[in-house]
């Protein structure tokens, strides 16, 4: 896992996986996820 805050955006990106994403989906309003081939939500 890391964690990654990118202060001029003033957003927090948390990473589970090395693999790159697929597909996003806005889950809640601000937050997005990015899932992989394999992952649900």
């Amino acid at each position: 896992m890391r964690l990654i805050y990118d202060a001029e955006t003033d957003s927090l990106y948390i990473e589970l996986s090395d693999r790159p994403g697929s597909e996003s989906r806005e889950v809640s309003d601000g937050v997005v996820v990015e899932l992989t081939a394999t992952s649900s939500a």
